[in-house]
């Protein structure tokens, strides 16, 4: 399962950060099974339109190798997060733009995400029509191996985060659906 650095968790939150990991690890491994197979059909239409599905498999691929084989820090951050913020990602090395499968192997590479209380506290693990654990660390993970971004929808001038408005942006634009990190986070919670 690649390398996991887990710091700062207070002991009683180690034991959920590590199984929601798991659990990530596992949907994303299914998703990108399912996509490469082009058995995912309907689950790529909800959340990806018409998308290319090109692209959509580069970005599975890199964020299942990643998973799978890189090294992950993931911190528990309770000093920079907004009462809102439930996880946060940082741009590697690099820059913030699309991985390639050698720096996610990497391990100079290695991939930041915070975890704020919120996360572990307030929402639940998976969810149909909202935010959840699995699918916000999915989110910060296609930003990261991506290069996705948190899209505004041009429709309704909002960034197109929750279910529906994910569901509608890849409806009416399905570009900027597959560039959506919040779309990936629910297309990959289908597979848990």
């Amino acid at each position: 399962m690649g390398i996991k650095n887990y710091v700062g968790f207070p002991d009683n939150k180690l034991k959920q950060i590590k199984s929601i990991i798991i659990q990530v690890n596992d949907a994303i491994g299914k998703a990108y099974a399912m996509h490469m197979k082009d058995t995912d059909g309907e689950i790529f239409a909800k959340w990806f339109g018409v998308g290319d599905r090109l692209v959509v498999r580069n970005i599975l691929h890199k964020m299942n190798y990643a998973m799978l084989n890189g090294v992950v820090t993931i911190n528990y951050n309770t000093n920079n997060c907004t009462p809102n913020t439930n996880a946060v990602a940082y741009a590697p090395a690099y820059g913030w733009n699309v991985a390639t499968v050698a720096q996610a192997r990497s391990p100079i590479s290695n991939f930041v995400i915070d975890i704020c209380p919120r996360l572990l506290e307030q929402m639940s693990l998976l969810s149909s029509d909202k935010q959840s654990q699995i699918g916000t660390v999915v989110h910060e993970i296609s930003h990261l191996l991506g290069g996705t971004d948190d899209i505004v929808d041009p429709l309704t001038g909002h960034v197109a985060y929750g279910a529906n408005l994910s569901k509608s942006l890849a409806r009416h634009n399905p570009d900027l659906a597959i560039m959506n990190a919040e779309n990936y986070g629910f297309y990959i919670s289908e597979f848990k």
